[in-house]
């Protein structure tokens, strides 16, 4: 009997090992070392307002928000203009309260917040090599209410003092 229990242990043990998979695996990345750097990269190009290291991660043409009216940017040129309308306080509140660990992910891609950016890998292709971009801004204005998974920082007392007049100030000190 003990025999067949040690066997029942190592026979789960390697189905549940075999059946793993790495988090985000339903979007199209294999590991951890394909999204993370990536994510870093979008999480600092974002908090420092680098709009053309933005441009050069985001697939195009993208739909976006420039203030409340919904618009197709279509080359990094224009991102890059209208970066300041783009870049807006929800988007900033969201990369700043985003971690890795925090990511989502769905066929559609990986999310960041509540889906204020989308991640996923593409070809334009048959031939060409998988390339990881931002496949979506979702920066539509409205803030919300309180009702955000990650709420305790969006609308903290001490995000809200960093973020107190942001789009006055348009400064990318963000980060600090």
């Amino acid at each position: 009997m003990r025999h067949l229990l040690i066997l029942f242990l190592l026979f789960s043990f390697s189905v549940s090992a075999e059946e793993s998979q790495y988090k985000h695996a339903v979007a199209g990345f294999d590991s951890e070392s394909e999204l993370k750097p990536f994510y870093e990269k979008v999480r600092v190009a974002i908090l420092s307002r680098d709009y053309e290291t933005i441009a050069d991660l985001l697939f195009f043409p993208a739909g976006v928000y420039v203030g409340d009216k919904p618009t197709e940017v279509r080359s990094k040129k224009e991102f890059i203009a209208l970066g300041d309308d783009i870049i807006n306080e929800r988007l900033l509140r969201a990369v700043y309260c985003s971690s890795y660990v925090a990511l989502w992910s769905n066929y559609r891609g990986v999310a960041l917040g509540q889906g204020e950016v989308w991640i996923n890998m593409i070809k334009e292709n048959d031939d060409d090599p998988w390339e990881t971009v931002i496949w979506r801004i979702n920066n539509k204005p409205y803030i919300g209410t309180n009702s955000r998974k990650d709420g305790a920082c969006f609308y903290s007392e001490e995000v809200n003092k960093k973020f107190q007049n942001i789009q006055a100030k348009k400064t990318p000190e963000i980060m600090n």
